[in-house]
């Protein structure tokens, strides 16, 4: 029988998690395989998802730097996504000088991540409100608004102004997010 090599791999991974007693456990470095030529995009989505579900931390900083060199927009989101969600502040400087040039589902990753970084430094309101203006889409502009709204109070206070400000087909957007059935992140606090 012949597998593929996302299958082989699979398997040796689940062959080292559960085969051998706790204390003998070996996780492997995923790291290391999403860096290989051979394996596709989603073998290296499903690298990166483990990285962040196993927090290995040993390979964040590994991840940072493939995440500034990788050209695919797809994994370099994911990438942004995956540390965001595990709070690695190292990013969060660099984040500001991809979100101009980036495409627009590339923007939309790195608006969740600061969201899920909980960036607060200076200005930080401002990007988002900016963010928000001049976004392309209707993902990247709910993005945004969420993004501002979990901000703190300066967030919530900016955010409650441009509500004011709105015109009537934009007030839905607001709405949304601060309906607490929608948006049960804002309220986790």
């Amino acid at each position: 029988m012949i597998y593929s090599l996302f299958e082989f791999i699979l398997f040796k991974l689940i062959k080292s998690c559960f085969l051998f007693p706790p204390f003998f456990r070996l996780m492997p470095h995923f790291i290391e395989w999403i860096k290989i030529d051979q394996p596709t995009n989603k073998f290296r989505l499903f690298c990166i998802a483990e990285i962040l579900f196993f927090k290995k931390k040993e390979e964040y900083d590994e991840l940072y730097h493939y995440m500034l060199e990788t050209q695919d927009p797809e994994v370099k989101g994911c990438a942004i996504r995956a540390l965001g969600q595990v709070g690695y502040k190292k990013m969060e400087e660099q984040l500001y000088s991809i979100y101009k040039s980036a495409p627009s589902r590339l923007r939309i990753c790195i608006l969740a991540a600061l969201r899920d970084l909980e960036a607060r430094s200076i200005g930080i309101v401002d990007f988002f409100k900016s963010a928000y203006t001049k976004s392309r889409r209707e993902n990247e502009a709910m993005t945004a608004l969420d993004a501002l709204y979990c901000c703190g109070q300066e967030g919530r206070l900016a955010f409650d102004t441009m509500y004011a400000q709105a015109a009537e087909n934009q007030k839905k957007r607001f709405e949304h997010i601060m309906n607490p059935i929608t948006n049960d992140r804002a309220y986790e606090k």
